[in-house]
């Protein structure tokens, strides 16, 4: 479907699977990806300086949440930066998830990567040090505002919701909700119009 988005649950769009390798903080990985995901052909630019960024941070989170793994690169250069913490993937998009299965076998990271299919966090149940996502902003103001306010809810004291957003694209309003729902927001990095943003989780309520 010319129009289907890559947030639908079951993309009707044609299985082509295909695999490419890609460097990343470098780490090199497989990666096997198909029409109906979000970035299919190659890690895009704002998953990428999303990574770039974690990489320099001096954070030792326990426990990492990837929402929206899509085909698992976030996961996978957590699994490897962090070989210590455990991170759950999660994704509403079947296919998505199940390339990201895939992906995590090739790169033998499996023992520290569990996936759930989920819609944001309505599957859910743990807290984390840590969540990264991509968000899929096109999925409208309402998406994205509970995203803010359920990954406030799911994180434990003193961890990061650390995420990537265009200018273009709401940077602004974003940024004014996180430091709503957080207290704190920072621009961690700009880079060519995409903004990695941070909020730290400072009360136990909002």
């Amino acid at each position: 479907m010319k129009n289907e988005q890559y947030y639908t649950a079951q993309p009707s769009s044609k299985d082509e699977e295909f695999s490419f390798n890609r460097d990343l903080a470098g780490f090199n990985f497989k990666f096997y990806s198909n029409n109906g995901v979000f970035s299919k052909n190659t890690i895009d630019f704002g998953t990428q300086t999303l990574i770039s960024t974690v990489d320099q941070l001096p954070i030792f989170p326990k426990k990492i949440l990837d929402l929206g793994t899509g085909y698992g690169p976030i996961a996978l250069f957590a699994a490897k930066h962090f070989p210590k913490a455990q991170i759950l993937a999660s994704d509403v998009n079947e296919r998505a998830l199940d390339l990201a299965k895939k992906n995590f076998i090739a790169n033998d990271l499996t023992e520290h990567i569990d996936v759930i299919e989920s819609s944001l966090f309505d599957q859910i149940e743990d807290n984390f040090d840590l969540v990264l996502t991509n968000p899929p902003i096109r999925a409208g103001k309402t998406i994205i505002n509970t995203l803010v306010e359920d990954s406030y809810q799911h994180l434990n004291l003193d961890g990061n919701l650390i995420l990537v957003v265009q200018k273009k694209q709401g940077e602004p309003s974003l940024k004014r909700k996180m430091e709503d729902v957080f207290g704190n927001c920072e621009i961690l990095k700009r880079n060519k119009g995409y903004y990695i943003l941070s909020s730290k989780k400072k009360s136990s309520a909002v």
